[in-house]
């Protein structure tokens, strides 16, 4: 799966799959009970990629978790919403957000860059019911229909 909003007048060639990320050694996020949370983080524990690109640093930083089509949904949502330069990548075991940061950015700016994507991954996450809340919802609606039925 592969989702951008980056402005289609520059061409990004994807570096060699051998380039990109390892998975980490983070373990899933866990809720207050212990248990394995239905959503994705920034996986800390892993390596970021930075290559230049046109005049550009080209950064892919690595999520840990589930990333659900619902997921991506909300975080597309509030990408758009925010005019960043970012996109959603699906590689083998793993999902990455890839940021382009011009060069020459102060430290400041592009601090600025990286925290607004960890703050789409929070509102993507905040957005995504958790599966215990959408199946408690599954259950009513299909108690409903078997009424209907009967």
């Amino acid at each position: 799966m592969f989702a951008s909003v980056r402005p289609a007048t520059k061409s990004w060639v994807a570096p060699a799959e051998s380039a990109l990320p390892q998975r980490g050694t983070r373990p899933r996020p866990q809720d207050e009970t212990g248990r394995i949370e239905n959503m994705a983080d920034i996986d800390t524990d892993a390596d970021i990629e930075v290559h230049q690109v046109e005049g550009e640093l080209v950064v892919t930083i690595p999520l840990v978790g589930e990333v659900s089509k619902q997921w991506l949904t909300w975080f597309m949502k509030h990408l758009r919403e925010q005019d960043s330069r970012a996109q959603v990548r699906e590689v083998p075991g793993r999902t990455q957000v890839v940021v382009w940061v011009p060069t020459g950015t102060a430290q400041a700016e592009v601090f600025g860059i990286l925290d607004g994507v960890r703050d789409l991954v929070a509102k993507a996450n905040a957005a995504e019911p958790s599966p215990d809340v959408a199946a408690q919802t599954e259950a009513a609606i299909r108690d409903w229909w078997n009424r209907a039925r009967s």
